[in-house]
């Protein structure tokens, strides 16, 4: 068997993201492992058609990342033995969750 040390848990605070939860916590007690759970706050993407209709939205203000960061560490295992870590980044989901899986502190 492989031995597992870290286990990333993406989530959008949906229900089904609360499905894997439970199981990744499972995992992360079975293996003794580390469970990091990273949400990402997705940055509108513009593109340029030659012509500017709108505004690029607002980022969000302190308060909306403080609600965010809040809601993000609310999600507790199960078991209190578990090693959480809470991570909130910013930008492309999906490039950020393969930054995160990639970077080697999260190994």
């Amino acid at each position: 068997m492989l031995p597992i040390r870290t286990i990333l848990h993406p989530t959008d605070f949906s229900e089904h993201s609360d499905y894997a939860f439970r199981l990744a916590s499972s995992l992360a007690r079975d293996y003794g492992a580390r469970l990091i759970v990273l949400h990402v706050l997705e940055r509108p993407v513009l593109t340029y058609t030659g012509v500017m209709t709108a505004p690029p939205p607002p980022p969000l203000s302190a308060e909306e990342r403080q609600s965010v960061q809040e809601h993000l560490h609310r999600i507790k295992p199960p078991d209190v033995a578990i090693v959480l870590e809470h991570l909130l980044e910013e930008g492309d989901p999906a490039t950020a969750i393969l930054q995160v899986a990639q970077d080697p502190s999260a190994s």
